[in-house]
């Protein structure tokens, strides 16, 4: 399959975890969606669209066609392998062949082996299904973030008061107020965030196939990691 460098920044969420080590792979799926989850974060991405897929100078059908898992080791190898090259986006798309990774330069075609992970992957699609789609209220409303700014104050918030938890209270003007309280000194820090307007680019969530597909048809009562 085709998926693209920044898709393997996914790893970023993986850790280590002594009773799930699932934890510590992104999964690759046959379709080209791009998972990654731990304890307290499920991401999905969704694959890349046809015209990019086949206008990509490799076949299809030479392509990996199975779901595959990485470790978060190897992830990171290639991230650090693989040039990014933002004048030349499309150079950055990987194709995965068996246990070989390929991927264009400005010298040619490079490609280096992967050591596929043997272990299995969490099923995300039922974490989903318990954490998220059946709790799910499309009544309340979205809102558009910009978040370069939110990261910044999130990270400064963090500086001051480690990792105490934080409320976050969103106004009708879409900006956030993030209250904390530092640990040691029990200092309140007030943080005003100012918010984006603009409209949702996913205003139809109950008819986006995308997450439809990402929904397990029958709900089975299970034990998940995020509990």
């Amino acid at each position: 399959m085709v998926i693209t460098r920044d898709a393997l920044q996914l790893s970023k969420l993986c850790k280590q975890d002594k009773t799930y080590k699932e934890l510590d792979n992104i999964m690759i799926t046959d379709d080209g969606k791009v998972i990654a989850v731990n304890s307290k974060v499920t991401a999905v991405l969704s694959p890349l669209q046809n015209e990019l897929y086949n206008s990509y100078s490799v076949k299809n059908n030479d392509t990996t066609t199975e779901t595959v898992v990485l470790s978060n080791k190897e992830a990171t190898r290639l991230l650090r392998e693989i040039p990014e090259n933002k004048d030349f986006p499309n150079m950055e798309q990987v194709i995965i062949e068996s246990d070989t990774v390929k991927f264009p330069t400005k010298q040619g075609l490079s490609q280096t082996k992967i050591e596929l992970s043997a272990q299995s992957f969490v099923d995300f699609k039922e974490i989903l299904n318990q954490l998220y789609f059946k709790k799910r209220d499309t009544s309340k409303a979205q809102i558009v973030i910009d978040r370069k700014r939110l990261i910044s104050a999130l990270q400064m918030i963090d500086g001051v008061c480690g990792s105490n938890p934080s409320y976050i209270e969103i106004t009708e003007e879409n900006d956030f107020v993030i209250r904390t309280l530092a640990p040691k000194t029990n200092q309140e820090l007030f943080c005003f965030v100012m918010g984006v307007l603009g409209d949702s680019p996913f205003p139809d969530l109950e008819n986006n196939n995308f997450e439809k597909s990402l929904k397990k048809k029958k709900a089975v009562k299970r034990k998940i990691i995020n509990e």
